[in-house]
C-alpha cells in the first residue's frame, strides 16, 4: 500500500484492515469446511496437502453400526485436511476483502457509499475476484500446483517403488521454499517474480513483489544482525560434531532459536520464515568459523547456509537420513532402520508418550525403538545419559507440549562446559565394552553415571 501511493498502481493502504476482517469471515466459513471435511475425508478443492494416489488404502470394519479400523487409521490426515479447508477458508475471504476494497476505492466512492459497495463487492465477487482469491488461499496453505520441474519430480517419486515411504510429500515442501525465496534478494530466480518486477504481469504484481522482497530481506537481515550478537541461533555445529553438539545441548543451547534472558525459544517450525531466519543465522555461524578464502566466496556461504537449513527441516528429514544411511551404512544404517520400524507407532502417540515421560531413552533395538514411542512402556527403557552421567531431560514446550511448535531449554550457563567448548574439548559416548565383553544395558547404565560423575568431580 506505501509502494502503492508513490507509484499509483492502484493498491489501497485500507486492504490490511479488510484483511484483518476477512480473517474473521473467513474462519466462521472455515469452522464448518473443516469439520465436513474431516468427516468425510473429501477436499472442497483439487489441492491438498495430502498426495495420496489411494486415500483409503485401508478399509474400515463395520462392528455394531460404526466404522472400525481404517477411519481411525487416517485420523492424522483427516485433521491435516481439515487445517487446509480452514486456513483456506481464511485466506479466500482475506483477498475478497482486500479486492473488493481496492475496486471500491478505485470506484471514487467514500463514507457509506464505500462501506456499501465493500460488503457488495464481497458477497457477491466477479468471476476474475473469485479466480484470484482462489489462487491465494492455495499459495497461503502452500497447495498451489507445481511448475514443470516440480511436477515431474512429483511424479518420478510417485511412480519409484518405495520412494515415497522416504519422501511423502512433494508439493508442500517445494511451495514453502519457493515462498521463502520470494521473499528474498534471490526472488528472481522464478521467472513468475521476474515477470513481477519488470511489470509484466501488472503495476499490483510489481508492488506485491517489491514488498514482498522488502519485508523478507528485512526479516533476514535482521536475524544476521542478532545472530551476530548471540541473540539467535542456528544449526550449530553439524552431524560431524555430535560430541560438541551434545556438549552445547547438555549446557541449555538450543538450535534455530531466539535467546531471550537465559532462555532459547526455537522458531524453526514457524515456516516460511522460520526458513528466512534460519538461513541468515546459518550464514553467519558458517561465516565466524571459515577461513579468509572462505569467507570471500559469498555464493558458496549462502548456498551451504541455505542447505544446512532445509536439512535441518521435518519434512526433508527423511530423505536427508537415508541419503546418510545408504552413504554410510556403518555408522547410520541400524539407527535409521530402527526409526523407520519405529514409526508403526503413529506419531501423535508417540508425541504423546514423549509428553508423558520427562526423560529421553536409549533405544537400541528396533523393538526398543517401537517402545520408545508407547505410553507406558518407554518408562522401562533405561535413560540416556549426558557427558556427566546425568539423565537427559525433555525441556518440553511453550504451552502445551502436544500442540506447541515453539520448544524452549533453559540455559545452565555451565563454567566447567564453557571451558570444554574453549579448550576444543568434546568427550564423546563411552565404548559398549570393557576388555572385550559386551555390557548389558543395565551395566551400561551403571558405567556412564559412574564414569560421567567421575569427569565432572575432576573437571570441575
Amino acid at each position: 500500500g506505501a509502494i502503492s501511493k508513490v507509484t499509483g498502481s492502484g493498491i489501497s493502504l485500507r486492504e490490511p484492515f479488510a484483511r484483518m476482517v476477512g480473517t474473521i469471515d473467513g474462519a466462521m466459513e472455515g469452522l464448518p469446511a473443516a469439520w465436513q471435511a474431516y468427516r468425510t475425508e473429501q477436499a472442497t478443492g483439487t489441492a491438498s496437502k495430502l498426495e495420496m494416489t489411494r486415500p483409503r488404502a485401508i478399509p474400515s470394519a463395520n462392528i455394531m453400526g460404526a466404522e472400525v479400523g481404517g477411519k481411525q487409521v487416517r485420523i492424522p490426515g483427516r485433521l491435516l485436511m481439515a487445517e487446509d479447508e480452514f486456513f483456506k477458508a481464511i485466506g479466500y475471504r482475506q483477498e475478497v476483502a482486500a479486492l473488493a476494497t481496492r475496486q471500491a476505492v478505485s470506484e471514487g466512492l467514500n463514507g457509506r457509499a464505500l462501506a456499501e459497495r465493500i460488503a457488495e463487492l464481497k458477497a457477491n465477487p466477479t468471476e476474475e475476484m473469485t479466480t484470484a482469491a482462489r489462487k491465494f488461499a492455495e499459495k497461503q496453505t502452500f497447495t498451489n500446483p507445481l511448475g514443470k520441474a516440480g511436477t515431474g519430480l512429483q511424479q518420478l517419486v510417485r511412480n519409484a517403488p518405495g520412494v515415497r515411504y522416504v519422501v511423502p510429500f512433494m508439493r508442500t515442501p517445494i511451495n514453502l521454499v519457493k515462498y521463502a525465496v520470494d521473499r528474498s534478494p534471490f526472488a528472481p530466480l522464478f521467472k513468475e517474480a521476474r515477470e513481477n518486477i519488470t511489470g509484466k504481469n501488472g503495476a499490483v504484481a510489481r508492488d506485491n513483489q517489491i514488498a514482498r522482497i522488502a519485508l523478507g530481506s528485512t526479516i533476514s537481515g535482521t536475524t544476521a544482525w542478532l545472530a551476530s550478537q548471540g541473540h539467535i541461533t542456528g544449526g550449530g555445529p553439524g552431524q560431524s560434531e555430535g560430541a560438541k553438539r551434545a556438549l552445547m545441548r547438555q549446557d541449555g543451547w538450543q538450535p534455530y532459536s531466539i535467546k531471550i534472558g537465559d532462555k532459547y525459544y526455537s522458531y524453526s517450525r514457524f515456516e516460511p520464515f522460520g526458513m528466512l531466519m534460519g538461513v541468515a543465522a546459518d550464514f553467519v555461524e558458517m561465516h565466524d568459523s571459515m577461513t579468509k578464502d572462505e569467507k570471500a566466496n559469498l555464493g558458496v556461504l549462502l548456498t551451504g547456509a541455505a542447505a544446512r537449513n532445509l536439512v535441518s527441516k521435518t519434512w526433508l528429514r527423511g530423505p536427508s537420513e537415508a541419503i546418510q544411511a545408504i552413504n554410510d551404512p556403518q555408522r547410520y544404517g541400524p539407527s535409521y532402520i530402527q526409526r523407520s520400524f519405529g514409526t508403526v507407532v503413529p506419531t501423535g502417540i508417540a508425541q504423546y508418550a514423549n509428553s508423558q515421560d520427562p526423560y529421553i531413552r536409549q533405544a537400541r533395538t528396533i523393538l526398543d525403538a517401537i517402545r520408545a514411542r508407547i505410553p507406558g512402556e518407554s518408562e522401562k527403557l533405561f535413560v540416556r545419559r549426558d557427558a556427566f552421567g546425568e539423565p537427559i531431560k525433555r525441556e518440553g514446550a511453550l504451552g502445551p507440549d502436544l500442540i506447541s511448535p515453539v520448544f524452549q531449554s533453559q540455559a545452565k550457563n555451565d563454567p566447567t562446559i564453557a571451558e570444554m567448548l574453549r579448550l576444543k574439548v568434546h568427550p564423546g559416548r563411552l565404548p559398549r565394552t570393557l576388555r572385550n565383553a559386551e555390557l548389558t544395558d543395565a551395566e551400561y547404565d551403571t558405567y556412564t553415571k559412574v564414569a560421567g560423575e567421575t569427569s565432572r568431580r575432576f573437571l570441575d
